[in-house]
């Protein structure tokens, strides 16, 4: 609705995101950053009409930070997140940002077991990115690798040391739409982003 105060989901009114933002007190502190990055995600999935997840490499580990759903879309299970790395496009972007040994380390934590009949099984078929430039490489994408009727594609956020990534998930029946969405989402990729993904 106006201003995103109010949303209409499931055919109820509920508070929007824009409502979260009327009690920050600190507009530099981690829940203001917090505030910021779930606005722009909403946006971004409203725009997209897909869902929309944002996560992190930190402390070695791959972290879903937050995530929003589209109609007919869910978001990613976090339980099996982080076990998951390989199969879904986040988790495929950040170990692709990854040094040869970090990305070795983390699969010895987290073995490339398969999700569905299409995951990745083994390293040398991980995707890799460029270390200078990763924001203009193409998305890195996923066909039902982490969940059957599921696809996604995902961009890396890269400032100074910290790695990020920003993904779309769309269901099977719409994957034509996909590349088309994560140019969109390639494009949207830019330093107010950035500056939101880590202010968190």
């Amino acid at each position: 609705m106006h201003d995103q105060y109010l949303e209409r989901r499931e055919g109820r009114y509920r508070t929007g995101p824009a409502v979260l933002g009327l009690s920050a007190e600190d507009p530099d502190g981690p829940e203001a950053g917090r505030i910021r990055l779930d606005r722009m995600l909403s946006r971004i999935a409203h725009e997209l009409n897909a869902a929309v997840h944002y996560a992190r490499y930190k402390d070695g580990e791959v972290e879903l930070v937050a995530a929003r759903a589209a109609p007919g879309t869910a978001t990613a299970d976090p339980a099996n997140f982080r076990a998951g790395a390989h199969a879904h496009a986040s988790g495929k972007t950040l170990l692709a940002l990854l040094s040869a040994e970090e990305r070795r380390e983390y699969l010895a934590r987290h073995p490339m077991v398969p999700f569905t009949p299409y995951t990745l099984r083994q390293p040398a078929q991980l995707p890799l990115l460029p270390g200078p430039g990763p924001q203009r490489a193409a998305p890195i994408t996923q066909y039902q690798e982490y969940q059957l009727g599921l696809v996604g594609a995902a961009v890396p956020i890269v400032l100074g040391s910290e790695l990020a990534a920003i993904a779309v998930a769309l269901p099977l029946s719409q994957a034509h739409r996909l590349t088309a969405v994560a140019g969109k989402l390639q494009a949207r990729v830019g330093e107010d982003l950035a500056t939101a993904a880590f202010g968190v």
